[in-house]
Parts: structure tokens; sequence; C-alpha cells
């Protein structure tokens, strides 16, 4: 059997809240398993006699064990004792006469033990007040005893107060306890009164939140008489308005919590609504001694009793004209936002509540107080503000209001009396009219009641358009119209647009428009000059900007109504494009591109960035396509400059992103793949899209597949259910059908090599010869390729590869195309064969050798134009895509061909997008783990960091001497072989990303060791870069792996090494200042990509480095590297600089005195063609800039002391910066100037 008085004794010895924890569990144990006769509770119950009160407190006894019985914190933990046995006991384990004994017990504590018992006892009554045995008229028993205490409550710490409020609200918001005390107590509500007594003091935030919520149940859920709900509102209306002294209370508590609090007593019920609304109304009144915050709380409070009260009648009617009579003076004469905002929603909220003849008597004092005001151009827009807040509240009162309201807004629009006047009138009608809108359209049903109330006020709101709009927007669109006419006609196009949108009021859901179509269309046609009529003065012109963009907002709303205006806009605007295609002598574009440039991306605005209403969500999407494209292709035919193709695909381009942001917003994506969806399928697609969308034009000249031939459209797709699944799968493959055929017009069939092979190449549309021409035929090539990569990257990894996209980064959807030789060669051995079959074959890494490498896959005829097409399809891939590629063995064809430089163009160009490829590839798939392309890195770097031989073993194997020996004259031999490092340098950027094993080390150690180079270590060291550069490609945008932790591996093993490596070896020979100024190249070429916390620890070194080659190099990128470091240590770190601050100035002002970008020094050890030649002296230019940025940062970094040597000759110098070429150069140096002012 248990003995509680050990366990009691234990519970009050120990400190350890833990082991209380745990005895008590123990001690409720031992009563649930102690047999009921043996009277477990009493026994546990009698085990803290020792520590309880005799009947003479005031003499010290001494009691067994040599405790004492009068010891406040002995005792406090005895009765704790008890309470955390009962938080562990069974709820439905005492009976009810023991329940009955421990409430007596507790009780009693509240009148004999103030200093001890109280904070167990409240805690012991909550949870027995839980208990199933609980009697709910013990409830008053307890609260009772609570209001015994009397003025010793407010002597007892927060902690103690906390607990018996919480037993408090317990109590009363039990529903069984509640019906008992309103049982005893009837309205009279005596222990209410008791409470408002005990506790009417309390200032602590924790107590006042549960007292506050006790007042609240008290008002809603009791019924007190009115003398009592007069007293209740005494007590908690003494804290309003209420504050925090500091911004939150240690527990977590802000003046935010405690003013809801308090707001939630002023509405908890209709009963109080006599003193609550007066009270509000009268505080408010105050006038300016009433403080913006306190009026934005009374507003906020007098808004939640308005929104709470349920009785309108007692509650609300009653109080509404004087709540008028002072809250319009808010607005009327207001001039902080904050209060007039909360105002209104006062007002809003009233004719919310409000109905029947008490909502119309309402309206009638808003109206006439405020309609007579509209003829004021003073309070023309206050009244129109307050109009608004009860046009807003429900239908029934806009119905009611509207039509006195538009009566008043015409009158006066006839007599304005200034232009701001006429603005403001006409801000307050478009506001009705946008909640016309709102609580018609947008899938809104009226009520039969409702429908009647707005049908019957249509027949005055038609002719707004030319009685209100027509007139000011006729002024704003004459020439030399004014500022304060344009601002007038803004509002007017506003307005126009929103006739339009306008329904017809039907009882249900209104899809029928307001104004006959022939209105419509004019309207429409008005808003469409604004865009059309002269777009280049548009441009120009800043004021007619600002009526160009309301209109394109304008038609936008409309068109979505109107579905007829946009195929009118969107035609009526690629009429400029009629007058060239229709001239035999092919006149200048300038003007028709300049036009296309301004209208298209308008277009794609008011077409796509908003889905329409009708259930075919892609009716404005494929419209816009269609036309676009077929533009494009008349364009492509008549061979018009490529500048039009690009403003062209440009605009097709911004149209999907249009398109696919509105999707986004409107219909989420869903993440879960779908297994089942037949649409991607690499066979069936095409002719799923032309199918579905026929109406798009192929631009290609592919024949469309019969309708019989085309696969079966599956059920879903024909019935346009319009699911996530559904609409974004639609998107991308109509966006995709769109990219292949942009590819397949720019791309053609071609066989070479004598005929026996064949591949792809840019079509007849791309035959220029001029330098220039080309050059824009590029850009339009790069528009298309990244017009694919987007397309792509919207798609998961499961619909890429069942499309088989990995195929496309070869064949650039021409795989199923078939060559046709002509007649005179019809033995060519790829006659009638697919495209892929040619260029997809499948290869074995092992099989090749380095000698005689694969042909590289992807076509670089063309001089290696169509490249940029691949890098399109390649860059978003997701990993899983990529391994495909590698699967079928055409990655390690691109990889080893990439490598070794044998493709079919070796252009600066298409060998950089190869580099890219590289990257991406080696980055989303671990090639780390390829053997053979790892051995061949290796065996590549050991040629490239050799002296340009090698044994006959090795040529024998990779042959690279001979290679490098039959490239065209005029090639330097070393720089063919620093080349060879690129490739490297591309392939190790991607693989370091995602790298975790060491299997790349011997590449790695060779790419350390080549800026040791004498012949080619300095181009080495600043391709560097490469490495560490930023790529868009591999963002997480496009799937690419990069670890979290990579720039830290890769600085401590490639960069750390190196820094080492930037000083001379013990002497100053020519050699030794070579090496180590080469290192010292590859140090900051790299640095300059990393973050200042991973370089942090090797600051000191780098500062010293970068004073050297400030030194020994001319201004050129190596110094520009440099000086980028320093400007980021001296912003992040300006501490770590403090050492080396008078070099540093120094060096900086050595720079701004350099003639022709050359060093002071004579630098014996520089090789010739060492520092790379830069015709334009943008470096130069950079270096001065952040030489002048890195000296303004000096001043306030340190102290003056410290400057006042160099001061006047950096401020000689910055003078001199001021004048500068370059205007970032000046720039920079006005704000540095300005630093080094205050130095003396």
């Amino acid at each position: 059997m248990a003995d509680f008085r050990k366990l009691a004794l234990e519970f009050v010895l120990s400190d350890d809240t833990d082991r209380q924890a745990i005895i008590a569990k123990e001690s409720a144990s031992a009563i649930q398993s102690a047999p009921r006769p043996s009277n477990p509770v009493a026994r546990w119950v009698e085990s803290i006699r020792p520590w309880m009160p005799s009947a003479n407190e005031d003499i010290m006894e001494d009691g067994e064990d040599g405790e004492s019985r009068g010891d406040v914190i002995a005792r406090s933990k005895a009765l704790s004792f008890l309470a955390g046995t009962l938080d562990n006991l069974d709820p439905t384990f005492l009976k009810p006469d023991q329940v009955s004994l421990l409430v007596a017990f507790f009780g009693s504590m509240f009148k004999v033990d103030h200093k001890a018992g109280i904070l167990a006892a409240a805690r012991a009554l909550h949870r027995t007040a839980s208990m199933k045995s609980f009697q709910p008229q013990k409830g008053n028993d307890i609260i009772s005893s609570i209001c015994s205490l009397g003025d010793d409550f407010k002597n007892q710490v927060a902690e103690t107060r906390v607990a018996v409020y919480e037993l408090l609200d317990h109590l009363i918001t039990t529903a069984e306890v509640a019906n008992d005390l309103q049982y005893q107590h009837g309205a009279i509500s005596g222990f209410i009164t008791d409470l408002l007594q005990l506790c009417r003091n309390e200032r602590d935030p924790k107590c006042l939140m549960i007292w506050f919520k006790i007042l609240k149940s008290l008002l809603a859920d009791y019924s007190p008489a009115q003398e009592v709900v007069d007293e209740i509102f005494s007590i908690f209306s003494a804290y309003f308005p209420i504050s925090l002294r500091t911004s939150q209370h240690p527990s977590g508590i802000t003046a935010d919590d405690l003013k809801t609090a308090l707001r939630d007593c002023f509405s908890a019920h209709h009963r109080v609504a006599s003193k609550a609304v007066p009270y509000l109304v009268g505080r408010l009144d105050q006038g300016d001694s009433v403080t913006v915050n306190v009026k934005v709380d009374i507003l906020k409070t007098l808004t939640a009793c308005l929104s709470r009260y349920e009785h309108v009648q007692q509650g609300i009617a009653p109080f509404t004209e004087k709540i008028w009579s002072s809250l319009k003076y808010e607005v009327r004469n207001g001039e902080i936002e904050d209060t007039i905002n909360a105002t209104l929603e006062v007002i809003r909220t009233i004719a919310k509540r409000l109905t029947g003849d008490e909502l119309r008597t309402f309206a009638l004092s808003v109206q006439r107080d405020c309609l007579e005001d509209l003829a004021n151009p003073i309070y023309t827009a206050a009244s129109g503000k307050l109009l608004i807040s009860v046009h807003s509240a429900k239908p029934s009162a806009f119905a009611l209001m509207i039509a006195p309201s538009v009566t008043h807004v015409k009158e006066n629009l006839r007599h304005t009396k200034s232009p701001e006047h006429t603005k403001n009138l006409l801000i307050l009608l478009n506001s009705l009219l946008e909640l016309r809108q709102a609580l018609i359209g947008n899938g809104t049903k009226l009520t039969p009641e409702d429908a009647e109330g707005f049908k019957a006020t249509e027949p005055m709101l038609a002719p707004l358009y030319k009685q209100a709009y027509l007139p000011s927007f006729q002024s704003a669109m004459e020439k030399g119209a004014q500022k304060e006419d344009v601002a007038i006609g803004q509002q007017a196009i506003k307005g126009m647009g929103l006739m339009v949108c306008q329904r017809a009021a039907q009882s249900g859901l209104s899809m029928r428009p307001m104004l006959p179509e022939a209105t419509l269309s004019e309207i429409c046609d008005d808003l469409a000059g604004v865009l059309l009529k002269t777009p280049e003065q548009h441009a120009a012109d800043e004021l007619r900007v600002n009526l160009v963009d309301e209109a394109v907002l304008a038609l936008q709303k409309a068109t979505m109504t109107y579905q007829p205006a946009l195929k009118k806009l969107i035609e009526d605007s690629f009429r400029v494009c009629d007058p060239y295609l229709a001239s035999l002598e092919r006149a200048s574009t300038s003007d028709s591109i300049w036009t296309l440039e301004q209208l298209i991306p308008k277009l794609a605005y008011i077409s796509c960035s908003e889905l329409p209403s009708q259930e075919d969500k892609f009716e404005n999407y494929v419209l816009l396509l269609r036309v676009l494209l077929n533009n494009l292709q008349s364009m492509l035919d008549v061979g018009a400059p490529p500048q039009v193709w690009s403003v062209i695909a440009s605009g097709i381009q911004m149209t999907m992103r249009y398109y696919r942001d509105a999707l986004h917003v409107s219909i989420p994506r869903s993440t879960a793949p779908n297994f089942d969806d037949k649409r991607f399928h690499p066979d069936t697609w095409v002719n799923y899209v032309a199918t579905r969308f026929a109406e798009l034009p192929r631009v290609d000249g592919e024949v469309p597949v019969a309708a019989d031939d085309a696969m079966d459209i599956d059920s879903h797709a024909k019935s346009a259910n319009n699911t996530s699944d559904e609409v974004h799968g639609d998107f991308i493959l109509v966006s995709l059908f769109v990219v292949r055929q942009l590819y397949r017009r720019a791309t053609r069939i071609v066989s070479y090599a004598d005929d026996t092979e064949i591949s792809l190449e840019l079509s007849d549309d791309f035959a220029s010869k001029d330098y220039d021409v080309r050059t824009l035929e590029d850009r339009y090539l790069h528009l298309i390729g990244s017009m694919a990569t987007y397309v792509i990257r919207e798609m998961n990894e499961l619909e890429q590869t069942a499309l088989l996209l990995n195929e496309e980064v070869v064949t650039l959807f021409r795989g199923d195309d078939e060559y046709l030789p002509s007649v005179s060669a019809q033995q060519h051995p790829w006659a009638s064969s697919q495209l892929r079959d040619a260029m997809l074959r499948t290869f074995s890494p092992q099989a090749y050798k380095i000698r005689n490498p694969p042909q590289f896959p992807i076509s670089g005829l063309s001089q290696g134009r169509a490249i940029v097409l691949s890098l399109g399809v390649i860059q978003p891939l997701h990993p899983l895509a990529i391994q495909r590629l590698v699967e079928r063995g055409t990655a390690h064809q691109i990889l080893v061909a990439g490598l070794l430089s044998r493709d079919h163009s070796a252009s600066p160009r298409s060998r950089h997008i190869v580099s890219a490829i590289l990257t991406i590839i080696a980055n989303k798939h671990p090639i780390d783990k390829l053997s053979e392309i790892v051995t061949l890195a290796e065996k590549q770097m050991s040629f490239v960091i050799g002296d340009g031989t090698l044994s006959s073993q090795a040529e024998k194997e990779t042959a690279f001497v001979k290679f490098e020996a039959s490239r065209p004259p005029g090639i330097n031999p070393d720089m063919a072989r620093a080349n060879l490092a690129k490739p490297v340098y591309a392939i190790t950027a991607g693989v370091l990303r995602r790298y975790t094993g060491n299997s790349f080390k011997q590449v790695l150690l060779a790419i350390h060791q080549g800026p040791a180079n004498r012949a080619i270590g300095h181009v080495l060291a600043r391709n560097f870069e490469v490495i560490f550069a930023p790529y868009q490609s591999l963002a997480k945008d496009y799937f690419g792996v990069v670890k979290p932790l990579w720039l830290q591996r890769a600085y401590f093993e490639l960069v750390k090494p190196m820094l080492n490596m930037a000083w001379p070896a013990g002497s100053n020979s020519p050699d030794d200042m070579l090496k180590a100024a080469n290192y010292s190249v590859a140090v900051l070429a790299a640095v300059k990509h990393i973050p200042f916390a991973i370089y942090e620890d090797d600051t000191e070194d780098l500062i010293r480095l970068t004073l050297c080659v400030v030194r020994y190099l001319p201004s050129g990128g190596d110094v520009q590297a440099g000086l980028g470091i320093l400007e980021e240590v001296a912003r992040e770190s300006p501490d770590r600089i403090k050492p080396f601050l008078k070099s540093t100035i120094e060096a900086c002002m050595s720079i701004l005195t350099r003639g022709g970008g050359q060093s002071s020094d004579d630098s014996p050890w520089m090789l010739v063609g060492y520092m790379p030649f830069d015709h334009s002296d943008v470096a130069q230019a950079q270096c001065r800039c952040l030489v002048v940025r890195l000296l303004g940062l000096l001043p306030p970094q340190f102290e003056h002391r410290h400057l006042l040597d160099t001061a006047a000759q950096v401020r000689r110098m910055l003078s001199r910066a001021s004048g500068d070429a370059v205007r970032e150069v000046r720039k920079a140096a006005l704000l540095a100037r300005a630093a080094w002012a205050d130095v003396n």
C-alpha cells in the first residue's frame, strides 16, 4: 500500500520540477490502483496535514521529522502535491462525494490561507471542476469562495491571479455551471456583482486577457439585469482606450491583443448597445484631444459592435442617425487616411445591417447630406467616398441609391467648376460602375428582388457613355490637349471600359451585356483608336503614354466581356504590315517595326493576362498566336528584314508568358504527375494539337495529317473540363507546337560529306552574307531558342521524357522527317530515312578511340549558328531527361567531340554555346562516374599544361599534336592548346556543383598546375573563372543540381592552394615572377565570384595580392577583379583593410593617374601579349569606377585621423574624376567627394 505521507514529504523537499511531476504521477497511480475500501483519497488528502496551519497560526510548532508546520513555502508545495496529483488523476475516478469534499477543502484555502494556498487551490479546483462527477451547483460555491478573498486578491502575484481567472473562465463558460448560476441568481446575478468588485482593479495584461473574456461571456451567455449590465460596462469601459508601455509583454501579449479582447466586450451583445454606442460616439466627438490611433481604435470598436449585435432594432437602428451625424465630418473634413478608411467601414457596416424602411431612412440621410456636396469642388471627393461606402454595402443598398447618385453626377458634370472637379465626379461615377460590376458580374447571383431593383436603373445608366464619358474622352484625344484634359481623359477611358463590362440584371447568374452590341462595338473602337492612332507619337509623348496605358487596362477588361472586340483589335493592329506585304518594291520597314514593337506587348497583355470567363480558356491565346504566326510567316516568305522576325517572335514569347502567369493564378497546377495523360506521346502530340486547335497555322510547310489519321482525342480533351492537368497540359502542348514550327521553319535537312551523311543547317530564310544582317538573324534564333527553354521548363520530368525531348536536342523537331534526295542522288545511303536514324546513332563509349573520335551529333553547319537552338532545348531538361541522353550514347558523343573541339564549326560563338551545353550535361548527370570522359579530360589537360609535345605512345593514342598542327594557318599553336582547356573548364564547372567523390581529382590537379605553364599559364589563369562564374542555366528554375556547400569545397580544393603559389618562390627571377603573377590572376578571377564569408580567413593575403596586382599589372580585367574584392572587403569587414589603408589609397590613386592603361613600373617578366588588348577601354573605365567607389567607402568606415595624410591628394583626384568621360565614374566621384569633404 502506497505511503502518501512519504510521497508528500519527498515532493515538498524536492526543488526539481521534473522530479515533482514524477511524484505526482506516482501518487495518482497509487490512488487509482489502491482498493476502494482502503479509502486512498482520504489518506492522500491527510498526507499533507503536517504542513497545514494549526488552530493558532501565530505559534510555530515542530512537527514530525523536524518540519515546521508554519512554513509557508513548504505548505505551498504540499498543496501543489495535491494539485499535481489531481492533474494526473483519471477524471472519471472520483465519486461525487469525494469531489464535493475536495471542493470544500480547496475552497477553504481562499478563506484561511491567502499566503500559500491560493495558486494550488485554484489549479486543483480547475481540475476538480473538469471531473465527470463534478456537480454544477458546486460552481457557485467555488465562486463564493474566490470572492471571499476580497481586497486580498489584488495582493496575490500575477501568476496566482492568472490561475484564479482561468478557474473562473472555466466555470462561467461551462454550460451546466452557467445554467445553474442563472437558476440560483436569476436576473439579479449577485455573483457577477461580487466578481466585479473582486477584479475591478486588474492591471496585468495576461490577467486582463482572461478577465475580458469572462466579461464577454457574462454579457453574451447570461441574462443579467440592466443595472448589472451597466456595472459590467463601467468596469471594462474604464480600460478604453487600452495600451501597453512596451510593444510586447513578457508573456507575448501585445497591445493589439488587448485591444481586440476589449473590443469583444463592447460588441459582446446588443444589451450593452445603449451604453457602448453613445460612449464610443461621445469619445469620438471630443475632437482634437483624441489622437489618430485612439480614433482608429474607437472606429474599429464601433464597427465590431455594429457587425456583431444580433438584434438590429435594439442594437443598431436607434443609433444610426447619431453615428452618421458624428462620423460624416471625419470624412468630409478628414485628412488622415487611416481615420477616413475606418470611418467609411463603420458607415458601410450600418448600411449592410439595416433593411427595409430603416435602410431607406439611412440612405436618405446620406443622400441629403452628400449629393448636395457634389456641386462643391472642395467636398466632391469626400462626398463620393461616403456615397460609395453605402452603395457597396449590399445589392439592395446599391439599387436603392444608384439612381439619385448618378442623376446628381450627370447634372454636376454639365456645370463643373474646375478640371479637378470634373475628374472627381468621373472617379465617383467609375466607382459606382465598378461596384455594379462586382455586385452583378464575377459569378454573383442576384435574388429576384435585387434583380428587379437593378433592372429598373439600367435605362438611366445606358446613356452614360455619350452623356458623361465621350465629351471628356474627345477633349483628351485632341491635339494639344493639356495635362488636366489628359488626366480627365484617363478617367473617361476607365469609365468607358467599365461600361462595356456591365451585365444586364437578371435573377441568378447574369452573362448578358447591359448595353446593345452597337454601343459596345463603338466604345471598343474608341478605346482601340487610342492604341492605333500614331503609336509612335504616343511613345514620345508622356501625356499620351498615360492615355495609352489606361486604354490598355480598359481594353483588357472590356475584351474579356465582349469577345468580338479583341478579334477586331488584333486584326486592325497588324494592318500596319499590309502596305509592306502588298508592295512590289520592298520599302523601309522601320516605321512598321516601331509600331509593332509598341503594339504587340499591349496586345499580349490585353489578350492573355487574364483567362476568359467562357468555357474555352484558350480562345484568346490561340487567336493571338494565330495572327502572330501568320504575320511571321508572311514576313519570312517575302524576305522581310530580321528585325521584324525578332519583334514578332518576342511577341509570341510575351504572349506565352502572360498566359502562363494568368493560368497559374486562376488554375494552379497540380504537383502530382499524371501517368495516364495520353496527350504526351511522341507520335501523336502534334496531331492532337493540330486537331484540337485547328485554327493554328503551319508556318513550317508541314502538311497536316488528315483528321481520320490523327490521334484519337480523349473524351476529356474534347469536353474541355478545364481541370488543372487538362488546361496546363494543353498550354504546354500548344506552346511547344508553336516552338516546333519555328524551329522547323529555321532549319532544313542537308546532305554533306560527299553525299554520305545528312544533317541540319539553317533554312533559306538565313541566306544573307551581310555580317550585320546575320547578327540580326542570330538574335532571332536566340529568341526562338529562349522560347523553347521557357516552354520546356514548364514540363515535369514525366512529360519531358514522354515526349522524348532529349532527342530534339539533336534533331530540332525534325526527327520524323525523311531525307528525299534529288533524282541524281537516289543511291544516297540515307535516302527515305528519318533524320533521327542518321543523327542519333547508338554509340558505345568503349568503342571509340581518341585518335578517331565520334562526330559531334549536334549540327555545326551554317558556321554553327543553329547550335543555339539545341541549347534552347537542353537547358531546361530535367536530370532524368539528360539521363536518357546518356543512355543512348548521345551525351557521350557530345562530351567527347565537345572536349576535343571536333565539331563542324570552330567559330567563337558556337564554341561558347558548346561549352554551355557541356556544363549542363556535366551538372545534370554524374559524368565524374563515366570513366571514359574522366580519362579523356585528364589526358587533354595533361597535354594542355605540358610543353606541347607528347611521347610517341601518347601521340599514338591521342593524336593531339597532329590535330593541333592541322589547324588553319595564323592560329598560334600555344593559344590553340590553351583553348583545349576551355571545354574541360566548362565540364568542371558543372561537375563541381554536384561533386561528392574524388574521381575528378586528377583533372582538378591538372587545372591547379595550369597557371604554372610559362607559355599559356596566363591564359589558363584568366579562363579559370569559367569554373566559378554564375550560370543561369544551372539555376533551380532550370533544374540544375547544385550542392549548398559546393563553393566552399571548390575554394578549399582549388583556389586556396593557388593562393600559396601566388608569391615568388624565394626569388624575384622573371620565371618566378611570371608564375606568381599567373596564380595571382587565377585566384582573383575565381574569388570575385565567391562570397566574402567563404574567403574571409584569407582576406589579408588577398588584400596583399590585390595590391601587388595593381602595382605590377596594367589596368584591365585582372586589376578590376582585385578592386572588386577590395570593395567587398571594405563593405563587409573594414577592420581587415585597416592595416593596409595607406597602401590601398596609394594604389587607388595610381590607377587614376595612369595613362593608356599601362603600369608605371617596368615588368621584364611579362611576356609579349600577356595582357589582352582592350579595344574599347571598358576595363580601364571599370577600374576607375571601382577605385572611386572604394575611396568613397573609406571615410564612413575609418576614423578621420587615419585619412588626414592623404585627404588633400584624394580630394584632388576625385575632383579630376568628376570630369571623367564615363558617366558612372562621374556619379561615383560626386558621392565620394561628399564623403571626403568632412575629413579634416
